[in-house]
């Protein structure tokens, strides 16, 4: 028997789980770039790039939100920082 609707909790659960999802696809292919093997043709590491900081920030929350009882809270404005997102 398959449910109709999940409901909010369970959504919310899915898409932190497909987001956490994206980001480890994105690391592994970094570390697959980075793992040249020699490193005198090794391309140079990227620079930082320019992150949306509260989106950042908004994610995280989430994820305390979902793992915890406690209510987490979280209110930001737009901000961006450049930085290399895998050193995060």
């Amino acid at each position: 028997v398959v449910a109709e609707d999940v409901g909010d909790t369970s959504r919310a659960r899915i898409d932190q789980l497909l987001g956490e999802t994206r980001w480890l696809d994105h690391l592994l292919r970094r570390l697959d770039e980075e793992d040249g093997g020699d490193d005198a043709g090794a391309r140079p590491l990227p620079g930082p790039e320019r992150l949306r900081v509260d989106e950042l920030t908004a994610e995280v929350v989430t994820g305390m939100r979902l793992a915890t009882p406690h209510e987490v809270c979280f209110t930001g404005c737009e901000a961006w920082a450049h930085m290399d997102p895998v050193a995060l």
